[in-house]
Formats: C-alpha cells, sequence, structure tokens
C-alpha cells in the first residue's frame, strides 16, 4: 500500500523497505519448505529455478503496470487494491488467532 500512496522518491524507498521485512517470515517458512522437500543434491538448482522464475514474472509484471499506468490512472486502483489486500491478512490473522485459541 506504501508504495502505490508514495508521493516521492524517498517514500517509495522507504515503503519498499517496509514491505521487504514484512516479507521475511514468507522467505522463511519459503526456504524451510523448500529444504525439507527437495534432495540436497538438488536444493541449488531448485533454487536458482525458483529465483530466475521469480526475477522474470516482476520484471514482467513490472514493465505491465508501467504499461498500464501510461494508458490508464492506476493509482486509486493499486490502493483499493493495497487495502482489499490488507483486509485480507487482517481477516486471516482473526481467524488464526481464534483457531490458534481453541487448539
Amino acid at each position: 500500500m506504501g508504495e502505490a500512496a508514495a508521493t516521492g522518491f524517498l517514500w517509495l524507498i522507504v515503503a519498499v523497505l517496509v514491505g521487504s521485512a514484512g516479507n521475511n517470515p514468507f522467505n522463511i517458512a519459503y526456504s524451510t519448505l523448500l529444504q525439507t522437500l527437495t534432495k540436497t543434491s538438488h536444493l541449488g538448482r531448485v533454487k536458482a529455478l525458483t529465483g530466475a522464475l521469480v526475477s522474470v514474472t516482476f520484471l514482467l509484471g513490472a514493465g505491465a503496470a508501467g504499461a498500464l499506468l501510461a494508458v490508464y490512472p492506476v493509482r486509486a486502483l493499486l490502493v483499493l487494491s493495497a487495502t482489499a489486500i490488507a483486509t485480507a491478512l487482517a481477516l486471516y490473522l482473526l481467524v488464526l488467532r481464534r483457531r490458534l485459541g481453541d487448539a
């Protein structure tokens, strides 16, 4: 949401850093699953392939977003999308808390 609402370059850098810090738990879980479910001899190849696919997907998404931004005023849509994602996360955390409380 911070990237969509950024009013300047400095705010954009701060928003990206905060987003990256928030992504760390996912990275830890992903690495743990990858190491648990992949043979040691194949681990390097699997990490390289997934890393390459993520990079290409990110670049294609950024290019598509840039092309759409030139055609459509999508800033409001980005803010709406980020708000929907944040709301879904809050609801998920509430459900998770209830389930953990019941356990």
